[in-house]
């Protein structure tokens, strides 16, 4: 009876590990994806103040305003 016992043990302490290992991997995920946020952001700041900017309502505005957006949107963490 002792050697399932320890074997139940053993299992729950890998369960406890392997709950702490994924905590730490969704906290990274998490700082990765504001960090790709952040650097979306500011590409897209940088582009918007660069020389070349299609004229405000044009088709080419709307779609660099879209892709933009959908890269933004991407990038927002999942957690």
């Amino acid at each position: 009876m002792t050697n399932i016992q320890s074997k139940i043990d053993l299992l729950k302490q890998r369960a406890i590990d392997l709950e702490a290992e994924n905590a730490k991997l969704k906290q990274i995920i998490k700082e990765n994806a504001k960090r790709k946020a952040e650097s979306l952001r500011e590409i897209a700041y940088h582009f918007s103040r660069s020389h070349v900017v299609a004229p405000w309502g044009s088709m080419t505005h709307m779609r660099i305003h879209t892709q933009l957006l959908t890269k933004y949107e991407i990038a927002k963490p999942l957690i």
